[in-house]
């Protein structure tokens, strides 16, 4: 760390101005701060058997902080998507999206259960995927783990 006094010269200080800077040798130890981690609870998806096409159907599931640090008072979306595949990508529909507002202490969870309506036209075995903050709105120790896949419908 340097330490610089009167940078801009203002105070005359004759021959001895030569000993307005310094610096300590030893580095400063700087770490991350610790952070959320959202989390779609594994097995958490419920689903019903069967669903028909142009109904609707319930989708729960659970997210859980499973980071060191709370997530603030922030608000973020989960959303959810059908797919032929365990794959989540650009040609999976999505069934719905919901709202999560508020902090959520590190450890604690929440569940949400609403209803979609699937895609008329749609038939045939599909995956129920989950995603949450699927905007990136919470600053997480992994965003990487913010999905996950259903058993086949």
């Amino acid at each position: 760390m340097f330490v610089i006094t009167d940078a801009d010269n203002n105070v005359y200080e004759g021959t001895a101005d030569g000993n307005n800077t310094s610096y300590d040798p030893t580095p400063l130890q700087i770490t991350l701060s610790p952070s959320p981690d959202l989390q779609v609870v594994p097995a958490s998806i419920t689903l019903p058997a069967n669903g028909f096409a142009g109904q609707a159907i319930t989708v729960g599931w659970s997210v859980i902080n499973g980071g060191a640090a709370p997530t603030g008072s922030v608000s973020w979306t989960d959303y959810t998507y059908i797919s032929r595949d365990q794959i989540l990508d650009s040609t999976d529909p999505t069934l719905g999206f919901l709202a999560r507002s508020g902090g959520l202490a590190t450890g604690a969870t929440y569940t949400q259960a609403p209803s979609f309506i699937l895609p008329a036209g749609t038939s045939g075995d599909y995956y129920v995927i989950v995603q949450t903050d699927r905007n990136g709105v919470v600053s997480e120790t992994n965003e990487t783990n913010n999905t996950l896949v259903s058993t086949s419908v």
